[in-house]
């Protein structure tokens, strides 16, 4: 298997593909989106699961046929792959969509083996082209985090085992190009299924990384160790894993808003950080201080950081230099006037 393999898909799952070629980083070295390595990679990742779902739904027709019936079984077969498909098809809402969207896959080294037990052994009743439509339909109708799982799978296993045997990891990151030894703690979604992120400690700091930018992992032969200050930290951390918080982020937050900024609060979900108490129009936070920054900053006056007061400063200090700016660029175009 060396040519190329066409499949047409629809608009909207093509839409979901190219956007997380662009959010997982599948770059070459040029600056163009890598399809081709991310195709491979989502079908090497994905087709087991897939593949696993698709026969399961198959055995339970057959079964219920069968028992309703009684016919034979290479009968009890084949109708049950055909109306498997034609559930799968209808969950997945293919029925109301065009396959107008053609993309072609190259079989890499890595994925060259995978394609071939496709083609070979699980098609059944289908053509190649079908099979890969309703495996990248089914990966386009999971939530995003999940999504992410999948194309890093590997990672995700590797750095799992970590966790589980209590092991030390060197990890490469694309972010600044880091290189550090690592303490995994866990993996954690944002609760707004956007991403996931691996928690852990570097030198009992903890840290939070995002998974699509995870380039390397190596398990060490060192033993994880993690002081109470750092576990309370990272358990801290779980609400909202994209928030680095530091053992001095001790102190509660204390945030007073007004009629209009209650309203916001209500309205504005993303990064929306989660009250531990609510008196009237003050709402006390235990989050990451970087959190309450820059979801707070978006409701200008009608939100008051009343403590801690270094946190309250900074907002301030933020507020005063922006003022400045439009200062400076409003005196600049009167006089040009």
């Amino acid at each position: 298997m060396e040519e190329k393999i066409k499949v047409n898909i629809s608009r909207s799952v093509y839409e979901i593909l190219h956007k997380d070629m662009e959010l997982f980083e599948f770059y070459k070295s040029n600056g163009t989106l890598n399809q081709n390595a991310f195709y491979t990679t989502l079908i090497t990742n994905f087709y087991e699961s897939y593949h696993e779902q698709e026969e399961k739904s198959i055995k339970d027709i057959k079964y219920r046929i069968q028992e309703a019936i009684h016919v034979k079984e290479q009968v009890a077969i084949d109708l049950s792959f055909e109306l498997a498909q034609d559930l799968s098809r209808s969950i997945l809402l293919l029925d109301d969509e065009k396959y107008d969207h053609a993309i072609s896959i190259k079989p890499t080294k890595n994925s060259k083996t995978v394609m071939l037990y496709i083609e070979n052994y699980l098609l059944k009743h289908q053509s190649l082209s079908n099979f890969y439509r309703m495996l990248f339909t089914s990966y386009a109708r999971k939530p995003q985090d999940q999504r992410e799982r999948i194309i890093f799978k590997q990672t995700i296993q590797l750095i799992e085992q970590a966790i589980q045997s209590k092991s030390m990891v060197f990890m490469t990151t694309s972010k600044e190009d880091r290189k550090d030894e690592v303490a995994p703690y866990l993996i954690q979604n944002s609760k707004e299924e956007l991403f996931n992120y691996v928690l852990g400690t570097i030198q009992d700091q903890p840290y939070t990384f995002r998974l699509s930018r995870i380039k390397t992992v190596s398990i060490l032969n060192k033993r994880s160790e993690f002081s109470n200050l750092a576990i309370n930290a990272l358990e801290r951390m779980r609400k909202a894993p994209q928030y680095f918080i530091s053992h001095t982020e001790t102190e509660d937050v204390i945030v007073e808003l007004s009629n209009r900024g209650v309203e916001l609060f209500r309205s504005i979900y993303i990064h929306r950080p989660t009250p531990v108490e609510i008196v009237g129009q003050t709402y006390r936070f235990q989050c990451s201080h970087q959190q309450i920054f820059q979801y707070f900053t978006r409701f200008g006056h009608h939100a008051y950081v009343k403590s801690p007061e270094s946190l309250s400063k900074q907002i301030e200090t933020y507020f005063r230099i922006a003022l400045k700016h439009y200062s400076k660029k409003h005196h600049n175009a009167v006089k040009t006037l």
